[in-house]
């Protein structure tokens, strides 16, 4: 479980000022392959989704420790216009390492949620880039087991996190020289609910939306169709023609 703090009125403010730590990590659309091998980093391609039982909203911000010597970086995600659509960013320039996935920041209307573990120095997710490498490394689902206490809408927020395969459409920016060298190499999620912990909170975020006065309660809730297949259950062996069960 993770734990988060949310501030009202903020999130322009805060996108502000990360995106002048984090604007020169993006990557130009026209970034070559020589060009990437030439300077030493590779370039990760990642999102992250902030799930709750009406809504799913893209992470903007996400802030990076590096294994080894600590460096900790703030990268953007999406860059957030207000009347208009989320922008995903190309792709992050960093160098050769392996980083921790620290804290997320996902914004809600006016609302910023900073999601982060008990254990800041163990993260939320780890991943690896290599120099001249283009990672995909698939999309953080951030989601909200809400137990309402007083009403649908005030009670406690007990946030998981956990990865998929990408989710979302590969950026627009990012060229097709660098797209065919993608390897896609899924962040790997640090404590994770299981299977039947997301079933349950899919089932929780169901209920609730039947309680919330502005929501029909008609369809899943976003999660639902994020969980995927159990990981142990395989598809049976296809049996030969002829064959005797």
């Amino acid at each position: 479980m993770m734990t988060s703090f949310a501030r009202r009125g903020v999130l322009l403010t805060l996108l502000g000022l990360a995106a002048g730590c984090s604007a020169s990590l993006e990557i130009s659309p026209e970034l070559s392959g020589t060009q990437l091998r030439a300077s030493g980093k590779g370039v990760l391609v990642v999102s992250a989704r902030f799930v709750t039982a009406t809504m799913s909203t893209p992470c903007h911000l996400m802030q990076l420790t590096r294994a080894g010597d600590g460096r900790q970086l703030m990268v953007t995600l999406a860059t957030y216009i207000p009347f208009s659509d989320v922008q995903l960013s190309n792709g992050i320039a960093l160098d050769p390492g392996t980083y921790v996935v620290a804290t997320t920041h996902c914004g809600r209307g006016d609302t910023i949620y900073v999601v982060q573990p008990p254990d800041a120095a163990r993260g939320i997710a780890r991943f690896s880039v290599g120099a001249g490498e283009v990672v995909d490394a698939g999309s953080l689902v951030v989601t909200d087991d809400f137990k309402a206490l007083i009403t649908p809408y005030v009670g406690k927020s007990n946030f998981s996190a956990f990865v998929r395969p990408r989710i979302e459409p590969l950026p627009s920016g990012l060229n097709r020289e660098l797209a065919a060298k993608l390897v896609r190499r899924p962040m790997a999620a640090i404590d994770p609910p299981p299977y039947e912990a997301l079933v349950q909170i899919c089932e929780n975020q169901r209920q609730h939306a039947k309680t919330l006065w502005f929501s029909g309660g008609s369809g899943d809730p976003p999660l639902c169709s994020l969980i995927g297949p159990r990981p142990d259950r395989t598809a049976p062996p296809k049996r030969p023609p002829g064959q005797p069960i």
